[in-house]
């Protein structure tokens, strides 16, 4: 899910802030997290994702912003890649 949102973040134009899809990829990404427990991939996701919707309306003030958020893509990314099953809150339990 996370490669489906980056591919459609990086496919649009720089400065200008991710499309209604891509929003909706990251939306679904944060709720599938806290529904399965990887809490800090959730919180993670819900600041990017709050920091998103904050994007400056002037694509040339965009151009700023995204160096910040770019950084906090790689970031994320690094998150997830680092996240193990043992990290859910589920882990380990009988439901």
């Amino acid at each position: 899910m996370f490669d489906e949102f980056q591919t459609l973040y990086k496919d649009r134009a720089v400065g200008c802030a991710p499309s209604a899809e891509a929003m909706a990829v990251l939306h679904k990404l944060k709720g599938s997290s806290g529904t399965i427990g990887f809490s800090a991939v959730n919180t993670a996701v819900a600041d990017f994702e709050s920091k998103l919707r904050e994007w400056p309306a002037d694509p040339g003030s965009g151009s700023a912003y995204e160096g910040e958020q770019s950084r906090n893509l790689c970031m994320l990314r690094a998150l997830i890649d680092g996240t193990n099953p043992e990290d859910s809150t589920l882990y380990g339990r009988k439901l």
